[in-house]
């Protein structure tokens, strides 16, 4: 006797459980997304306004959904304002927003879609999720009332967060994520007053999610990884591509294999935005990726991943990176060094004369050692090798976040005034600024701290535009080897090919932390970069600062 058709999904996700339990794979898919963006406007619209909308976007969710379901993908992630874009204010958000529980309620949106209020968003998301017998991860927007008795409550009293949330199959709300490193524009949404690292468990590992800019940063990112020990991060982004070092492929890439997890990541597109890249990474590299600045069109991925990376024959092991680099005083030769800005960073380069050779820069308390042999040399390319050590200065906007000077105020309890040379001891400008404590909100920016040695191709052969945003070369390599000193374990190894293009099995990281190519480029180089973070040199999160502690 066939089971009745309200048994149907149960008996659906009980099967694909002991299928997972039983293998040591699962299959993987994110779905590169091309918004379809409300008209821009700084009025609010009416609700039913908002959510026809919001049902524009899902219905093309819903047919990536359901190709990934019926290719027997296990789980599949959407991208960050995936569902309506980006074009609002604090006020014109507010129609899209809906209150989203604690996953701790037990709830299944797709049966009570009316127990904690108007959820039709949620409810459509669930119903995806138990239709198909497939997780879904989304990105929307979450609303949460408050009064005056809370001090950091805004005018409004309301807190709007950027929210990323996950159905199992059968629909229940497993996992709710307000994302905690806000980038410059988000000025719609509110920090949560703590980080939050939300982790949930599946029949085929134990997955963690974080949200685009959080990736730079130290927590959830890295808290999620090596304290709370998950197997795979889900990663909805609207990640604008930046050259050199931080296109979205690239990047995540390298922060997969750096971290040695699985990282699904799941970008919006929009080539006027230069948003495009998507990819299913682990530590040993792209699994799958997309990248594509030419069209407007959505891509799904899938791919086959380990449930547990840390137990595959094939983990890679952990790498000390600075043991190699420290072996070495210096290499001899030609050495001379010049300056150049990458983004507004000045980077220390040495210009790579001869067709192969070996080579030494040094920044700070990082020495960067190249030995290389192209393949052939062009007379009209210019490669360098760049170090940096330092903070990463002003106007970086790919990596500098927007507070609101009266909102870290309200939240830490200090005057405006005081605020600027407690986050940023130094800035002479920023802390001389005349504060407008009146309506108006006044802006900082927080930066990070990274060391970082590169390979790196030049625009031309002036030696002055080394470090400007270059995507296509003809120089391939016979071998490269590159290593630092570096002064931190949490290395990124970056590899990046003519188009924008990854290099797959073609390079290696060995255990005394040199990047290493296995046997050549198969593609002309653009760069080979080792990207370092010290995450504790970076100024403290604006709301996590103690109102007791003096500049």
């Amino acid at each position: 006797m066939l089971p009745s058709q309200a048994l149907l999904p149960a008996v659906v996700f009980a099967l694909a459980a002991l299928q997972a339990l039983a293998s040591n794979t699962f299959l993987a898919a994110v779905y590169e997304h091309a918004v379809i963006l409300p008209d821009a406007t700084d009025l609010p619209v009416s609700p039913s306004q908002a959510l026809a909308q919001m049902n524009k976007n899902m219905d093309v969710l819903e047919g990536a959904i359901k190709e990934a379901a019926r290719q027997g993908a296990h789980i599949i992630v959407t991208p960050e304002d995936g569902i309506y874009g980006w074009r609002f204010t604090r006020e014109s958000i507010y129609p899209y927003l809906e209150d989203i529980p604690d996953p701790v309620v037990n709830w299944i949106p797709c049966t009570d879609p009316s127990r904690f209020g108007p959820a039709p968003v949620q409810e459509r998301l669930s119903c995806m999720a138990r239709n198909n017998s497939i997780y879904v991860v989304a990105n929307i927007g979450d609303k949460k009332p408050c009064d005056s008795s809370d001090p950091s409550c805004p005018r409004d009293g309301r807190y709007q967060y950027n929210t990323d949330v996950v159905f199992d199959t059968q629909g229940k709300l497993v996992a709710r994520y307000h994302k905690y490193n806000l980038f410059r524009g988000e000025t719609q949404f509110n920090y949560p007053k703590e980080p939050e690292a939300v982790t949930f468990e599946t029949p085929f590992g134990k997955f963690g999610i974080f949200t685009c800019f959080d990736i730079l940063f130290y927590e959830p990112a890295v808290v999620l990884v090596s304290k709370m020990q998950v197997d795979t991060v889900l990663f909805p982004t609207a990640w604008m591509n930046v050259l050199p070092f931080l296109t979205a492929i690239e990047f995540h890439s390298a922060w997969a294999m750096g971290m040695r997890v699985n990282l699904l990541s799941a970008n919006t597109h929009s080539t006027s935005k230069a948003m495009t890249g998507s990819g299913l990474f682990t530590p040993q590299g792209p699994a799958a990726y997309h990248y594509d600045s030419a069209t407007e069109e959505g891509r799904l991925l899938l791919a086959e991943l380990s449930t547990h990376p840390r137990l595959s024959p094939t983990y890679p092991p952990a790498i000390n990176w600075s043991s190699h680099a420290t072996s070495i005083k210096k290499f001899p030769g030609e050495n001379d060094t010049f300056s150049g800005a990458v983004r507004r960073d000045i980077f220390t380069f040495s210009e790579l004369r001869h067709k192969d050779g070996n080579c030494t820069v040094c920044q700070g308390d990082l020495c960067c050692h190249l030995v290389y042999q192209m393949s052939n040399k062009s007379e009209d390319e210019v490669y360098v090798l760049g170090a940096f050590d330092g903070l990463h200065g002003s106007l970086i906007k790919y990596h500098w976040q927007v507070i609101p000077f009266l909102e870290v105020s309200v939240a830490t309890g200090r005057s405006p005034k005081s605020i600027c040379p407690l986050l940023h001891p130094g800035n002479f400008s920023c802390c001389q600024m005349q504060l407008v404590v009146a309506e108006s909100l006044v802006v900082f920016f927080l930066s990070v701290s990274p060391q970082i040695c590169s390979l790196l191709k030049c625009p031309s052969t002036n030696l002055s535009t080394c470090g400007q945003p270059v995507e296509t070369a003809q120089t391939k390599f016979e071998m490269f080897s590159l290593s630092g000193t570096f002064g931190t374990s949490y290395v990124f190894p970056e590899v990046l090919y003519s188009g924008v293009q990854l290099a797959p099995g073609e390079f290696e990281v060995l255990r005394d932390g040199r990047l290493k190519s296995k046997h050549g480029t198969s593609k002309p180089l653009v760069t080979a970069t080792l990207f370092g973070r010290l995450y504790e040199k970076d100024p403290p999160h604006p709301l996590r600062i103690s109102p007791e502690v003096s500049p």
